[in-house]
């Protein structure tokens, strides 16, 4: 999936637990407790799991992978989403795409549909190439910047 010495990745990358079944490959997810099947977009989840937790110090049991959302009459699915230990609300939504995937205006649409029914302050787009953040300004529009989200200590001061 991915080469240690490929400099092309925005966060260090993490040793993944993995298994082979005649399925084909599995990665452990730290947070839904079990094998998932490893897809390109899956292993960007999984190593932005880690990053989070292990790199930043995010609390692991704040942190919800793919949670279940009803927009209309479509069912959907968060990528991730990290939840203020003050206030128990939804905090940060973070949007994975396969590295292949680029950021685009359809990933942004997909991030403030899941927006519009979590009311996160801040929202992340990665592919593991790249990394948006974005908060909403006074009027109320979310402004997007190449920034990685900052370290937990530093978001809770």
């Amino acid at each position: 999936m991915s080469s240690n010495q490929d400099p092309a990745w925005i966060f260090p990358l993490y040793d993944l637990r993995l298994q082979r079944r005649p399925q084909g490959l599995y990665v452990w997810d730290i947070i839904r407790k079990q094998y998932v099947s490893l897809q390109p977009e899956e292993w960007v989840r999984q190593q932005t799991l880690q990053y989070l937790i292990q790199g930043l110090g995010y609390p692991q049991g704040w942190v919800q992978v793919e949670r279940g959302l009803r927009y209309g009459i479509k069912q959907l699915r968060t990528d991730v989403v990290l939840y203020h230990p003050q206030t128990t609300q939804p905090w940060v939504l973070i949007e994975c795409k396969a590295p292949e995937i680029p950021l685009s205006e359809s990933t942004l649409h997909q991030a403030l549909t899941y927006q519009a029914k979590l009311q996160a302050q801040v929202i992340c787009l990665t592919n593991g190439l790249r990394w948006l953040t974005a908060i909403q300004n006074d009027s109320g529009k979310w402004v997007f910047e190449e920034a990685m989200l900052p370290p937990y200590a530093q978001m809770m001061s």
